[in-house]
């Protein structure tokens, strides 16, 4: 059957555009398949990893992006190395891999995370550059907020904010035990949905304005506006910079939104005259710089509620299908609310929230472990870093170079998935991480959960305390199952798509029954 145009595009002047558009789509195509070569002499003149049979084309390119997984593990079986080139758009890529090539990575001081997440990481809603001076601090943004994550992060800080933060906790369950009428009544929920919502009300508290903690309407607007930016996430603004796509559009309008939202929480303190004492004031008293301080709350929050509050959802979720962990967590969890049991009419919420920071971090290590390991499974994707020296990096004895100006690109999953590292890597196994078997220790680097060397995880101290608190306190208080759509019950967690470009919700979604526990510890 041949093709035939609709009767009401007959005609010339449709004729003509339908042509125009032809020729557009294959001039951007051109452009994007055949330039690369001459516009990048630096690689072929330089040391640089052999470019793959994908590195040119444009549907490489793109499945950089719907296939990055399978994208870097094909490309390193294509090169003796390991280590591969390739382009997305104007920026030069270089794959790395192996030991060698995390080394480098991950501890080299002239591969910058900041630039290189700045030119790819597109849904970050940020607004300062990361070295744009911050106020009087005589510090760039990326830096200053480093200094910041760090302070906040320290014994004093974290134990200020432990009260609220459990108190949150307590009220969040609470609001859960509201919904099981008697010990007999299961109820359901979508676990990236109603538990998410807590560990972003603790992500708000610790880093956002007091004005969105205290308002449910304000909580549910950020959250929603953040996920909108986190799924926004359009190719076509490396591929095709100069291309405003209704995707970009969105992103923007999304992100101005969000930042018009916190930027109007601090403009009405000066309008009523109030002074909350919380992070956000202490930091616009300290620089006055009303645009860093927003900035600052939309990277943090966005990478905390994004990485620290999937994460420790999963925790819960795999648990569940579990039974001799959920029974090991159990028993740790009943253990520490039994030997710090005042009274008998205290509830089990009640006595945990009474705990202190040390005691948060140090009597739940098997929670912790189910943590670390939900971390392996779920952190997919690539990191990124630029050469921002004038020099060549080694890529240790390859012979091969990272270039002036090219990025560094590296598959978490090589080090987390590798089957010479770690038994049956895609099983869930909390145990691998316990004396004896000691897995994670087999090979230098084999985990990057916390990040390494240069760059480890700034906020790592509050993403394992909220999953503590969150945790236990659901674990304490509730009895609880997976369960489909149609209620049916489920034995496993949907598989991981590895070629997701972050930790992300399950492609197919499931539910949670819980109800409030029988026996009292």
């Amino acid at each position: 059957m041949m093709f035939e145009l609709p009767s009401d595009f007959v005609g010339d002047s449709n004729i003509i555009r339908l042509a125009l558009l032809v020729a557009l789509g294959l001039a951007i195509i051109v452009r994007s398949t055949r330039g690369h070569e001459w516009r990048h002499p630096v690689l072929r003149k330089s040391r640089a990893p052999p470019v793959v049979s994908e590195g040119y084309s444009f549907l490489g390119m793109l499945r950089f992006f719907t296939a990055r997984d399978d994208f870097c593990r094909d490309a390193m079986a294509a090169t003796r190395s390991g280590h591969f080139s390739f382009f997305c758009g104007s920026h030069k890529l270089i794959g790395v891999s192996g030991i060698d090539g995390r080394r480098v990575f991950y501890e080299r001081k002239e591969l910058d995370l900041e630039e290189a997440y700045a030119a790819f990481f597109t849904s970050m809603p940020g607004v300062c550059g990361p070295q744009e001076l911050v106020g009087d601090t005589g510090l760039c943004f990326s830096k200053w907020s480093a200094k910041v994550l760090v302070q906040m992060m320290r014994d004093r800080a974290l134990a200020d904010m432990l009260p609220t933060l459990c108190i949150d906790a307590q009220g969040s369950i609470g609001a859960l035990l509201a919904t099981c009428h008697d010990a007999e009544y299961w109820s359901v929920m979508d676990p990236f949905d109603d538990l998410y919502r807590i560990f972003h009300l603790l992500t708000m508290r610790a880093f956002g304005p007091s004005e969105v903690t205290q308002s449910p309407v304000l909580l549910d607007k950020t959250l929603s506006l953040f996920t909108q930016i986190e799924a926004a996430n359009p190719p076509s603004r490396i591929i095709f910079p100069w291309l405003p796509t209704i995707e970009r559009i969105k992103l923007r309008s999304n992100s101005q939104r969000l930042y018009a939202l916190f930027s109007d929480a601090i403009k009405s303190r000066n309008t009523d005259g109030q002074r909350c004492r919380d992070v956000v004031q202490d930091l616009l008293e300290t620089t006055g710089d009303e645009r860093a301080v927003v900035s600052f709350i939309l990277v943090t929050i966005f990478g905390g509620l994004f990485n620290g509050g999937l994460h420790a959802v999963y925790v819960l979720v795999y648990l569940a299908c579990h039974p001799k962990w959920y029974e090991v967590v159990r028993s740790e969890v009943d253990a520490v609310v039994s030997s710090h049991r005042a009274s008998v009419s205290q509830s089990r919420s009640e006595i945990l929230a009474g705990l202190k920071l040390g005691e948060w971090e140090t009597l739940f290590p098997m929670l912790n472990l189910c943590l670390r390991e939900c971390i392996r499974l779920h952190l997919v994707g690539t990191g990124f870093r630029k050469n921002v020296s004038d020099r060549d990096v080694q890529l240790g004895t390859s012979g091969e170079v990272i270039p002036p100006g090219a990025f560094a690109v590296y598959l978490v999953g090589e080090a987390h998935m590798d089957p010479d590292v770690y038994s049956e890597p895609e099983r869930w196994d909390p145990g691998r991480y316990l004396p004896g078997r000691a897995e994670d220790t087999k090979q230098p680097l084999s985990w990057l959960g916390w990040g390494h060397g240069r760059h480890p995880c700034l906020g790592m101290r509050f993403a394992k305390l909220e999953t503590a608190i969150v945790g236990a306190m659901f674990i304490a208080m509730f009895d609880y199952h997976l369960v489909d759509l149609d209620g049916r019950g489920m034995d496993t967690v949907p598989a991981v798509n590895r070629n997701h470009h972050a930790v992300s919700k399950p492609d197919f979604p499931i539910r949670m029954r819980y109800r409030t526990r029988h026996s009292e510890s």
